[in-house]
C-alpha cells in the first residue's frame, strides 16, 4: 500500500510538472498585444515622374520632413513633409567630406552626422550641409566586416559585438577612443565569420547558423537605445550608459513560423545553388521620441507590419499597412515622424511613400 501511495504522489508530481510547462508555454506564444490596421498608403515621390529621387535608400525623419540618402544620386537630401526638396550634401569617394558606403545618418544639434562603412569613418556636416571634419575609426574593433551603428548622440554610439566576451553590444566613446561591452550574447560562441559549408551544415542539421544568432537591429532617442535581437524576437531598451532597463517579446503571430519557413526555403536553395536567406525576424527598426518601431520579416504576399513598443516598455501594437507589401529581395526602409507621419523608402522601385501614423 506504501509503495502505491508513492507512486501516485510522484505521478501527480510529473502531471503537474507537465501542466505547468504546458502553461508555460501557451503564455510564450500568446502574446498580449493591440492591433491597428492602416487602410491608405499614398505615393509621396516616384523616380518614374520626377528626378529627385533615383533609388531611395537610408530614410531618416527629422522635425519637418526627412532626410534621405539615395544611392542612385549618391548623395543625402533634405525634404519636407510634401516631399519638396530643400538642399543635398555630401558626394561619393575618398577624400575629405567623402562616402564610399553609406551605412546610417543622424540629425544632432548643430550638425549632420554621417557614417560611411567601407571609409570606416564619421563624417560631420554643419546644417547648411557644409563639411565640418572626418572622425576616422581605426580605433574601432568591428567585429568581421565593419558593420552597422547607432549614434546616441554626436559623441557617442553603439554596435553589434559579435558576442566578444559574452556580450551583446560595444558602446562606443568617440572622444576618448574608449569601449563598453553591454548585454548579454543571444550565442557566448564568439563568432564573426562562418564559411558557406559551414552554414550549410547547420541548417541542414536544423541549427541556425552561428554567425547570424548575435545580429541585432539598433535605434536610439533621447530616453535610451533599443536593440532587437534578430533570431529572438526579444526587443530590449537601454539606458545611454549601457545599463538595461526592460526586455519585450515581439515573436507575434505575424512571424511565428518564419523560421521553420526559412529552414526549409534555404535547404531548397543550397540544394539548387542559389544564395542563402538571413535567418531574421525584422528588415528595420526606427525609433521616435515616443518609443521605436520594427519592421517585421512577414511572408511574401502579406502587408507591412510593424511591431510598436512605447518608451517605458509596457505595451505593444501590432500595425499592419493593407496596402503596402515589401518588394523583394531589397526590403523597404521606414522612418517615424514625432507627429503623425510614417515614411517609407523602397530602393528597387524608386518610390518613397508616406501614411499616417495611427499612434
Amino acid at each position: 500500500m506504501k509503495i502505491i501511495t508513492t507512486m501516485i504522489k510522484y505521478l501527480n508530481v510529473c502531471l503537474l510538472i507537465f501542466l505547468v510547462n504546458c502553461s508555460t508555454e501557451k503564455e510564450e506564444k500568446n502574446i498580449s498585444f493591440n492591433e491597428k490596421k492602416v487602410e491608405e498608403v499614398s505615393i509621396l515621390l516616384n523616380a518614374d515622374t520626377t528626378n529627385e529621387i533615383a533609388s531611395p535608400a537610408w530614410i531618416k525623419s527629422v522635425s519637418d520632413g526627412f532626410l534621405l540618402y539615395d544611392a542612385g544620386i549618391d548623395e543625402i537630401a533634405k525634404f519636407n513633409l510634401y516631399g519638396q526638396k530643400s538642399f543635398s550634401f555630401g558626394s561619393s569617394g575618398r577624400g575629405p567630406g567623402e562616402f564610399q558606403s553609406i551605412g546610417e545618418f543622424w540629425k544632432f544639434d548643430n550638425i549632420f552626422l554621417v557614417y560611411d562603412i567601407n571609409g570606416q569613418k564619421l563624417i560631420t556636416y554643419d546644417y547648411a550641409g557644409n563639411l565640418i571634419k572626418d572622425i576616422p575609426l581605426g580605433f574601432v574593433d568591428f567585429p568581421g566586416m565593419p558593420s552597422g551603428i547607432e549614434a546616441i548622440n554626436s559623441r557617442q554610439f553603439v554596435m553589434p559585438s559579435g558576442g566578444k566576451d559574452g556580450s551583446l553590444l560595444t558602446l562606443v566613446d568617440i572622444e576618448s577612443e574608449s569601449k563598453k561591452y553591454v548585454g548579454d550574447a543571444v550565442s557566448e560562441k564568439y563568432m564573426v565569420t562562418q564559411s558557406p559549408d559551414e552554414r550549410r551544415q547547420a541548417i541542414y542539421s536544423g541549427n541556425i547558423p552561428a554567425i547570424y544568432k548575435n545580429n541585432v537591429l539598433l535605434s536610439s532617442n533621447e530616453s535610451g537605445f533599443f536593440s532587437f535581437q534578430q533570431t529572438t524576437a526579444i526587443l530590449e531598451k537601454y539606458s545611454h550608459s549601457g545599463a538595461l532597463l526592460w526586455q519585450k517579446n515581439l515573436k507575434v503571430p505575424a512571424i511565428d513560423g518564419l523560421f521553420e519557413d526559412l529552414f526549409e526555403e534555404n535547404k531548397s536553395r543550397i540544394d539548387s545553388g542559389e544564395f542563402l536567406l538571413q535567418f531574421a525576424y525584422a528588415f528595420g527598426i526606427s525609433a521616435n521620441n515616443k518609443g521605436v518601431g520594427v519592421l517585421l520579416n512577414v511572408r511574401e504576399n502579406r502587408p507591412v507590419t510593424i511591431a510598436w513598443v512605447p518608451n517605458d516598455g509596457e505595451e505593444l501594437t501590432v500595425i499592419t499597412f493593407r496596402d503596402l507589401e515589401n518588394p523583394s529581395p531589397v526590403p523597404l526602409r521606414f522612418a517615424i515622424s514625432e507627429d503623425s507621419d510614417i515614411f517609407f523608402s523602397s530602393t528597387l522601385e524608386g518610390v518613397i511613400y508616406r501614411a499616417e501614423w495611427p499612434l
